[in-house]
């Protein structure tokens, strides 16, 4: 039997069709968000070296310090991130990192972009955005702006959590061990969060144990990019950043190249940050990666990209912006204004939003409103009390009115 010469054009096309590698993407649940919303994305592609958390980075104008974790199951990763409260566009990019595409390997920066909108109810966030567990785990949620209930609901049972304006509460959960893969829905008003649940089998003790307290450190920026003289001695400021619960008390830190850093190695108590100093000469253009981790969990190491292009022109030298400090606006001594309030003094960016050192002010528009409403009422009780008045002046036209009714 002869088979028809399309048979084989279709057969060449399934084969091409296999072959053909994919770009990566960043893929958003949504692209519009809430101001201090969590950001839950999966990023889909084949990278060469394995995707790392310090190969993202969220961008608006200039590098935004935030709250954010990956995680991988299977082929594809996960990603969340506790997004900032200033309202704008913004872009999650992934750089320093090689990755196969269509028309082969490509270490070009990928993008997603979004944006933070201002919304008129009440909103919160929850982190993290992903759970790996061997049975019993914390969640965090914050309510952002008025008091509200929070509904938890994982396998048919339900929870009810009350927070007061900008409060966070720790929240511990548990599953059965014969679970394997879960969700865990959390919900209140119009914001409503499908955190997906990984639950491993049974372990021994000592990676139960690993999984539990698994070390949480972030270096910011994550990322550094500058063109220095040729031969001339550089430095640069980083921080280290322990975003969990549990103190560190070794933490080394190393590059795969010969630099300078220093400390070579720190403690870090929880939820603290500290400098990190690299110091360097280049004679020629380089690329490397400083590491952090804590002995005998290497796998949940912090990562830091640099890359170093050298020049002879001091015109052309682009050296980094100083790092923003990441801390709270409290520790800053500052305000986060409402979403109806703008600040009126020196604003700066906080791990937390937009950080306000002077003085939360509403916004002119609803001043306007406010006093005109006020005026309103002024008038009306001017008005009141004219009639009152005119009522006493003249009883005997009540009188007639009662007797004609009569």
């Amino acid at each position: 039997m002869k088979l028809p010469h399309y048979f084989f054009a279709f057969v060449m096309l399934l084969i091409i069709a296999q072959t053909v590698v994919a770009q990566p993407q960043i893929i958003l649940k949504k692209n519009v968000f809430f101001p201090g919303e969590t950001l839950q994305a999966e990023i889909h592609g084949v990278f060469i070296d394995g995707l790392d958390k310090a190969n993202i980075a969220l961008y608006r104008e200039r590098q935004i310090p935030v709250i954010y974790d990956l995680g991988k199951v299977g082929k594809k990763y996960l990603l969340y991130m506790v997004l900032p409260e200033k309202p704008g566009n913004y872009s999650i990019r992934i750089s320093g990192v090689k990755y196969e595409t269509a028309d082969g390997i490509s270490d070009e920066p990928l993008s997603a972009n979004f944006s933070v909108q201002e919304s008129n109810f009440s909103t919160f966030s929850v982190r993290p955005g992903f759970i790996f567990t061997s049975g019993t785990f914390t969640i965090f949620i914050k309510s952002l702006k008025d008091s509200i209930t929070v509904d938890i609901e994982m396998n048919g049972t339900e929870e009810k959590i009350e927070l007061l304006p900008r409060e966070e509460k720790k929240v511990a959960l548990s599953l059965p061990s014969n679970f394997s893969v879960t969700s865990l829905t959390v919900s209140s008003g119009e914001i409503s969060y499908e955190i997906p649940v990984f639950v491993y089998k049974e372990q021994s003790m000592n990676e139960t144990q690993h999984l539990a307290e698994k070390p949480r450190i972030m270096f910011i920026p994550s990322v550094v990019n500058a063109t220095i003289l040729k031969g001339q001695e550089w430095s640069y400021q980083v921080y280290l950043w322990n975003y969990g619960n549990e103190t560190l008390s070794n933490v080394s830190i190393n590059a795969d190249y010969a630099i300078d850093v220093f400390p070579a190695n720190t403690a870090l108590d929880a939820g603290e940050k500290k400098i990190i100093t690299v110091r360097l000469r280049a004679e020629k253009d380089l690329a490397f990666n400083i590491i952090a981790f804590v002995p005998g969990f290497e796998n949940f190491s912090a990562k830091l990209y640099v890359k170093i292009n050298v020049t002879t022109n001091d015109s052309d030298v682009m050296l980094p912006e100083p790092i923003i400090p990441p801390l709270t606006c409290r520790e800053r001594n500052g305000t986060i204004c409402d979403t109806n309030e703008i600040c009126q003094g020196e604003e700066i960016a906080t791990i937390d939003g937009n950080c306000c050192l002077g003085k939360c002010i509403e916004q002119r528009e609803n001043k306007k409103k406010r006093l005109v409403g006020i005026f309103l009422l002024i008038v009306l009780l001017i008005l009141v009390a004219v009639i009152g008045k005119l009522s006493k002046k003249n009883p005997r036209a009540g009188l007639k009115q009662k007797a004609t009714k009569k």
